[in-house]
């Protein structure tokens, strides 16, 4: 690195574009520093930068430019990166697709879509062969740096207006059908700062959420603004194993990934005396797990709340208020507090009237960061976007008097049963304090008498946990209303891209295994 070069390179402005304007300003500054260790092979800042110009040169001859879309077919590696940037030097916008759906299903949200270009790792080469007739132009990239052999052409790179629209995802599709969520590039451009401590030249964070999704997507351009060093999953490594090998410092986690790193960790005994945090999100987490986490890592912990619509994070609880011990344990059960120029409000669902601290309701924000539309859909939009600027999340829960924000769950999967409402995540924490039970989701079934009555799915690492002894847990701690009427073990729970459990998959699953014992009992 050469050091005179650094030191008179001055790091972008946010008016003078996002992540790729950091990724120009690295390879002048720390030309040699590693931006992205992929699948199999690790780049360079200067390297990135010079593949993104040959992006957007190849992209420019397809007439990718502002107004088109770029659709985005592929795992987690280097290609994405150069997709991406290559992307916005153009000013398009990039649409990620969830390469695990079947090509029925893609090639019905490549209609929705409707890109320019398709875009396909070496992976997915044949199933974007088969969407052709959904997309403009397919680009198969080999194995090689993508783009490799392009000339790079200065004029090829365009500076895009505020308002042009710059990543479109999808929703994770936990509770109905995944809606297109569109960004523009004034929005994207004002998360140019890294709000986690730690984010700077010399770290190393781990990507493994998808890069389709927003969580994935965002963390990736934080590292990137940050000039730190990304690392995509090894194929054939762990977590641990990847997070020891690479000298990754930071992590970002689902809470079913904590809990395989706790199993891992015990049965290999490996240690990460590197990682210095561990952000975690996405899905509510148990008391029971992340004290685990805790007290087996030696690393911070920080939990982000957030959604794609609203851009990303909006709350966090930060490593000071993750205490096992002290005057304000109870913060561990919040989101944390809103991020700074987010505000939140509480209202009663259907009327909108306002909720005093501790009164529970649904959750709205007001973000710079929110989303702009769902494509093609104004009705959707107009329904959790409301004309003040309110994103209406579709969760339940509460602000305390100190302002911390306490998610209860989904509006949507509140069980009624007999007039009295039961949250799930409330159950859920109590059975996931039973020894014995790794995971456990709480649902519901019809129920003649009370109209619905609680269900619930477990995961049990124990073989001889018994659902008597589930029930008389749950019973010693919860009111009788609340406490399971159906209990069926089962190998795992069914979860979408960003491992978040599908409840509506768990009820059907429950649903089978009663209809079929009591076929076999008749």
């Amino acid at each position: 690195m050469n050091t005179n070069e650094a030191s008179t390179t001055a790091p972008p402005s946010a008016a003078a574009g996002g992540v790729e304007a950091w990724v120009r300003h690295y390879a002048r500054a720390q030309p040699d520093a590693v931006a992205v260790i992929g699948l199999h092979r690790t780049i360079t800042y200067r390297e990135l930068d010079e593949a993104a110009d040959r992006a957007a040169t190849a992209l420019a001859r397809h007439q990718v430019g502002p107004g088109s879309r770029v659709a985005w077919l592929g795992r987690n590696d280097i290609a994405y990166v150069i997709t991406m940037l290559g992307t916005r030097r153009r000013g398009a916008c990039l649409a990620g697709l969830n390469w695990r759906e079947p090509a029925a299903q893609l090639s019905s949200v490549c209609t929705l879509v409707d890109p320019t270009v398709l875009v396909a790792d070496s992976a997915n080469a044949d199933v974007a062969t088969s969407l052709g007739e959904a997309v403009g132009a397919v680009v198969r990239l080999g194995p090689g740096l993508p783009w490799g052999e392009e000339a790079a052409d200065p004029s090829a790179v365009l500076t895009a207006a505020d308002s042009d629209d710059c990543m479109l995802y999808f929703t994770s599709g936990s509770t109905g059908r995944p809606k297109a969520v569109v960004h523009r590039y004034d929005r994207v451009n004002r998360n140019t700062v890294s709000l986690l401590p730690g984010f700077e030249p010399g770290a190393v964070t781990l990507i493994i959420p998808p890069v389709f999704h927003i969580a994935g997507a965002v963390w990736v351009q934080h590292t990137l603004i940050s000039g730190a060093t990304m690392v995509f999953p090894q194929e054939a490594s762990t977590i641990l194993q990847t997070i020891s090998g690479f000298g990754v410092t930071h992590a970002l986690m689902v809470p079913a990934l904590i809990q395989a790193m706790l199993t891992e960790q015990a049965d290999s005994g490996l240690r990460a005396p590197q990682l210095r945090q561990i952000a975690y999100g996405t899905s509510p987490i148990t008391s029971t797990l992340l004290q685990a986490a805790m007290e087996r890592f030696s690393c911070s912990f920080i939990q982000c709340y957030g959604s794609t619509e609203s851009g990303g994070v909006v709350t966090m609880l930060g490593a000071d208020d993750h205490q096992l011990t002290g005057p304000h344990t109870e913060r561990m059960a919040s989101a944390g507090v809103p991020l700074p120029g987010i505000t939140v409000r509480v209202v009663q669902p259907g009327t909108n009237e306002a909720c005093g601290p501790g009164q529970a309701g649904e959750l709205c924000f007001r973000t710079p960061l929110v989303m702009s539309r769902y494509l093609d859909d104004p009705e959707a939009t107009a329904a959790v976007l409301d004309a003040d600027g309110w994103l209406h999340t579709r969760d339940l829960g509460y602000t305390d008097a100190d302002g911390y924000v306490y998610v209860v769950g989904r509006l949507d999967d509140v069980i009624i049963t007999g007039g009295e409402n039961v949250h799930p995540a409330e159950v859920e924490e109590v059975l996931s304090s039973l020894p014995g039970v790794v995971a456990a989701c709480v649902t519901w079934l019809p129920d003649e008498r009370w109209g619905q009555a609680v269900a619930v799915a477990v995961v049990r690492g124990d073989t001889s946990l018994a659902a008597n002894t589930v029930l008389e847990h749950c019973r010693a701690r919860l009111a009788h209303y609340k406490c399971p009427r159906w209990i069926v073990f089962v190998d795992d729970l069914p979860r979408n891209a960003m491992g978040k459990v599908i409840r509506g998959q768990v009820r059907d699953r429950i649903a089978d295994r009663l209809s079929s014992q009591a076929q076999e009992g008749a």
